[in-house]
Order: C-alpha cells, then structure tokens, then sequence
C-alpha cells in the first residue's frame, strides 16, 4: 500500500483468528516515495536487515521482507534465527546461517562494510532445511528468498504471495510432534513445553450468580439433605 514498516516483528503481528493476522505498531513506517537518507536505527535487532546493521541509509522495504524471512523461521522452530547480542554479533549470526556474502553478490554490502572498517566473518553456509526440519522444501525456498543478503534480490510482498508455499492446499511441513517422535529432530528445535498455548486449557464456565442454589459438601451427621443449600432471597 505504499508505505514500509521498519519494525517487523513478532510482537507487532496481532493474529485474528487462523486466517488474519494484522499488523500493528506503524510509528516507524514511512512512505515509499519518501526521500532517503533515513535513519540507521531502525527495526528490532533480531529482525534487522544486514543494510541496516551496516548503517545503510538509503534502504527500503526489502528490510521487512528480511524481517518476514526471520520471523517464519521462528514460527517453525520457536526461537529466534539470528539472536544476536549487538549489532556486530547479529551480523556474525547471520553469517553463521547464510555464510559469508561473496563480494561480487553484494558489493553495496562490501562497501558498507568498508566504511564502518568491519570485514565479513569467513562462515560456510547452513542448508536452512538442516535447521528447520519441520518446514516444507516451499516454506525453506521462500524463506531462503527472502533472507537475501542482497536486498535488491529479495522478493517483493507481491511476489512472496504468488509463491507456491501459499498455494491452497500446500502441505506446510510435518508437525514437531511427528518430528520429535521419529528422529527427536536432532535436538535442534525444541518445543516450548513449559508454556501451553490457550487452546491447550480447558475453559470452564463459572457458577450464575443468578442460580440460587450452590453446591457445598455437607457434612457427615447434616440432616439436610445433600447436594444444595437454598439462598435467602
């Protein structure tokens, strides 16, 4: 709709029942006609784009199709991909999953670097389907996509949203239960068991306080009869 958001994260998406999610919080959004430079500080460190981490001043909405790529793979593994404890050792996550970006890939990148006298860890890549196994081959080809070191080179929305992985009907992957039961995952991705979901609770209704009668034990020698006492009215 013309506009990028600049703060993709988990925190600012408000999921609407199983088919909606929304997205909230757009007080760092700005217009795509809008002139750069733009700020630096942009984006929750996690879901932050490497142009930004690299002080790139004049980026645009591939930063939130990063964050998107970021954010699937923590829907699929229920940690973050790229914890880094600063701006630096973000950078050093990122190239611990994607390797080190070839300069002949990403030389805005190589010259970003350079201004900030930073030089790229030497990292091999990881297939991202060795740390997401419960991902279907579609989740982990957008998912590589979209974490592009180049950012010219990541799908736009538009795009994403034609690609097979969103197709009706496309199997998303084997569930972590499947998972955990064959091959344990390889204790790689572990659930958070100590934190049921609200789906997991089972809600009961309270007592009416219209109901003028309410259950209490009573005791051995009661003569009253069991079950119910009746409320004055």
């Amino acid at each position: 709709h013309g506009f990028f958001h600049r703060d993709m994260k988990p925190e600012n998406l408000l999921c609407m029942g199983p088919e909606l999610v929304k997205i909230a919080d757009f007080g760092l959004a700005r217009e795509l006609r809008s002139q750069p430079p733009y700020t630096d500080y942009v984006s929750t460190r996690w879901y932050r784009a490497p142009e930004v981490l690299l002080r790139s001043s004049v980026y645009s909405s591939p930063i939130d199709i990063w964050a998107v790529g970021s954010i699937m793979a923590e829907l699929y593994t229920l940690r973050p991909l790229f914890p880094g404890t600063s701006e630096v050792d973000e950078i050093f996550k990122i190239c611990q999953v994607l390797g080190t970006p070839k300069k002949s890939d990403w030389p805005e990148g190589y010259q970003l670097a350079s201004s900030m006298n930073f030089r790229f860890p030497q990292c091999v890549p990881i297939n991202l389907k060795t740390l997401i196994p419960n991902a279907s081959n579609e989740a982990i080809q957008l998912m590589t996509e979209m974490l592009n070191w180049d950012p010219k080179k990541r799908p736009t929305a538009s795009q994403a949203l034609k690609h097979s992985y969103f197709q009706v009907g496309q199997v998303l992957g084997p569930s972590l239960h499947h998972l955990e039961s064959k091959q344990s995952l390889n204790k790689q991705v572990q659930p958070l068991e100590s934190k049921p979901s609200l789906g997991d609770l089972e809600l009961k209704p309270l007592p009416d306080i219209n109901d003028q009668t309410v259950r209490q034990p009573q005791p051995k020698n009661s003569h009253q009869p069991p079950g119910s006492i009746q409320l004055p009215q």
